[in-house]
Formats: structure tokens, sequence, C-alpha cells
């Protein structure tokens, strides 16, 4: 898989255990993450369904099932996904697996870091990708910190603006459309197609 990650992110999987299934880069300076996750399709949630179905998921296991908000949620199409075969499409990429659907959700989750107490406000952009076919579901995210918590162990590190505004968030969604606008899968074997 392929992507374009700014270089002021870091592989945390040189810090820290991460699992197959997941690549995982920050920004030490900013707070924020992308993380590429590979997960077995889920055949009974619709697609319609699916994007909220993911972010809840993440922040139940962001230990915040109670402290998130969907902001809105919106269906990708062959422009933002210029490397991958739509379904009832004319853009084969070479027989790779067809993408049946793809969305992004848009949503706020107040997040703890680590096993801290402190929770910090974060934007989370999420593009979920389906591919039953492989019966695999690409899940890219995005987490922007707005506001550090005083006590968090970022608090003092990470030096943020003021973030938590509409312009910072247009300025982190053109960011994430290009992010996986960038997205690409150069091997399928990697899922035994």
């Amino acid at each position: 898989m392929e992507i374009l990650i700014p270089k002021n992110f870091v592989d945390i999987s040189m810090y820290k255990p991460i699992g197959d299934n997941q690549e995982v880069f920050g920004n030490a300076d900013t707070d924020q993450a992308i993380i590429i996750e590979l997960v077995s399709s889920l055949d009974d949630v619709y697609n319609n369904e699916i994007g909220e179905f993911h972010f809840t998921e993440i922040a139940k296991n962001n230990n915040c099932e109670n402290e998130n908000q969907v902001i809105d949620v919106f269906n990708l199409t062959e422009e933002d996904l210029p490397n991958f075969s739509f379904e009832d499409s004319n853009n084969n990429q070479g027989g790779s697996p067809v993408l049946t659907h793809g969305c992004v959700v848009l949503g706020k989750q107040h997040v703890s870091k680590g096993r801290e107490e402190s929770k910090n406000h974060v934007n989370l952009y999420l593009a979920v990708l389906r591919f039953p076919s492989i019966q695999t579901e690409i899940l890219i995210s995005f987490s922007d910190a707005v506001i550090i918590n005083q006590k968090s162990s970022s608090h003092k590190y990470v030096l943020l603006p003021d973030t938590d505004n509409n312009e910072h968030h247009n300025e982190a969604l053109v960011f994430f459309r290009h992010l996986i606008r960038s997205f690409k899968v150069s091997d399928w074997s990697i899922f035994n197609c």
C-alpha cells in the first residue's frame, strides 16, 4: 500500500508495537496521527451506515463512546479515489478488486492519551473503503488535536494555535482529501487475491 505521508509524521511502529493490520504515523509537534487499518468486511452493516459504525467503534476503542459527535458524512467519488475501480464504473484498474462503497465521516472525539484521565479534543476524519470481494474494509483516519488538556502529557510539547475553528477545519479537510486521493494498493496479493 502507498500513501503520501508528510515528512513531519513518523512511523510509530519504530517506538511501540502496532497491530499487523495497521500502519500508524504521528506528528509529535501537532499531536496529529494518520492510521491505515485493514478490517474484515461487515456484511451486516449497510453502506449508508458503515462510516458511522466505524466512527463509533473508534470512539469505543478510544474510551470516549459518550464523548463523540458525528458532524458530517459524505460519499467518495472516483475523483476522490482515482487509484481504485468503482462498482458500475469504466475506470477498471487492471483487474483489481472493486470498491463498492467509499465514504468519509467527519467528527469530534474527546480522547485521552494512553492511560491518562485528561482528555484532548480531537477532530477525526475517517475514510471507509469497502472491498467485499476480498472481505476487507480499509480505514484511513486522520486525528487532529484541536484542544490539548493542560493535564495531558502532550500539553508541554504541543503548541497549538487556535485550531478549533472553521478555517483550521477546512484546511485539515483539504489535507485529508489529498491524503486519501494519494492512497493506492500496488500489490493486491497481500489480500490473497
